[in-house]
């Protein structure tokens, strides 16, 4: 499996230890897609899948390890890769071994994300069962587009961390639902705010 280095999976996990398993790994499918779910995010990002890789989960140590210990040749093209041997097992290009736990699918219930764990039944279960969860683009979406680093700056200067880490964006879009002009950053207690200019969509 290889996968582009700039995608860090391991950032949309959950790290609550008390939660599912599953929500605490990485999940490889074999519609050349990886998955990472917390339980309220979750990110799905395009990878490289062979046809004798053991789709499933993997720990998220097991691709932080692997980006940062990849060949020469794979550093230059900016792909991580890691072998996907056996259920058990995953391997870095380095021959470094990770285990690794075999959960089945995906699913959606209501609003509520959820990994169901089932023993798979035939090779292509993962794949008849894989539910996609990312809404699909739809005409009357807000189109709002933002530079995270600035954002993360701003979120900085008004105090937002871990002791408060939440802040409320409010959003103005045009009539043809594109945010054009710059939107409203508050904190949780609104006691700070501040304005971020979008980025423009060309």
């Amino acid at each position: 499996m290889q996968i582009d280095s700039k995608y860090k999976l391991e950032k949309a996990v959950s790290m609550d230890k008390d939660r599912a398993d599953e929500l605490g790994r990485v999940f490889i499918r074999k519609d050349q897609t990886a998955l990472a779910t917390d339980g309220r995010m979750i990110a799905v990002v395009p990878c490289a899948v062979g046809k004798r890789d053991a789709c499933g989960c993997v720990l998220p140590d097991a691709l932080v390890y692997a980006r940062n210990h990849g060949t020469p040749a794979h550093k230059k093209l900016g792909v991580t890769e890691l072998h996907l041997l056996t259920e058990t097992e995953v391997v870095a290009a380095d021959s470094t071994r990770f285990p690794r736990t075999f959960a089945a699918r995906v699913e959606e219930t209501g609003e509520q994300l959820a990994l169901i764990n089932e023993a798979p039944e035939q090779e292509n279960h993962l794949d008849e069962d894989a539910v996609e969860m990312v809404p699909a683009r739809m005409p009357d979406d807000v189109v709002l587009r933002l530079d995270p680093a600035r954002l993360k700056r701003l979120c900085d200067a008004l105090g937002v961390n871990k002791d408060a880490p939440a802040c409320t964006i409010r959003v103005r879009p045009d009539a043809d639902g594109v945010v054009r002009q710059p939107f409203r950053v508050d904190t949780a207690e609104e006691s700070a705010s501040g304005a971020l200019a979008p980025m423009r969509l060309d």
